[in-house]
């Protein structure tokens, strides 16, 4: 019995040698991509409103950011609500692009006739981002190095999955 108990922890062993426990995921260009995500958070409104979060962080292998997103879905009650906060979210990500920051794309996907949702995504060119946006990105320092560590805590504090 001792032998198959044994037996067994070397195969996970085995197993995890082989396969890895790290953090992330490699990207075709060999960097290391790290996701947190929430699914179906309430606003805490009489609406109904839900929305799903993913935070996405690229490093390199000193630990510099490469590359982070910002993506929300919502999830509205009704195709009028969803046209409405398509409407909002479109006027402002506009705003934001005729302000020539550079490093920054939005973007908003709305389907507020099927299935009454929208998506506002934020992708930050760390490479070519503008002064005043840095701030938008938490554990950043000014030498583009990451935080990763505290990053992920701070979002598993607040329920989000992150590998």
């Amino acid at each position: 019995m001792k032998k198959k108990i044994i037996l067994g922890l070397l195969v996970i062993v085995g197993l995890f040698t082989i396969t890895g426990c790290s953090k992330g995921t490699k990207t075709d260009d060999n960097k290391t991509l790290f996701n947190c995500v929430k699914n179906n958070i309430s606003d805490g409104d009489s609406d109904s409103t839900t929305r799903d979060i993913k935070r996405s962080a690229k490093v390199d292998d000193d630990g510099k950011l490469l590359y982070y997103t910002n993506d929300f879905i919502y999830y509205y009650d009704s195709e009028d609500k969803c046209n409405e906060w398509c409407d909002i979210k479109t006027k402002w990500y506009k705003d934001m692009e005729e302000k020539n920051y550079s490093g920054l794309k939005n973007t908003v996907n709305c389907s507020c006739s099927k299935e009454k949702s929208l998506e506002a995504k934020s992708e930050y060119d760390i490479t070519n981002l503008d002064s005043f946006l840095r701030d938008d990105i938490p554990n950043m320092k000014d030498d583009n190095t990451f935080e990763l560590e505290e990053w992920i805590n701070k979002y598993k504090k607040g329920n989000y999955n992150c590998n």
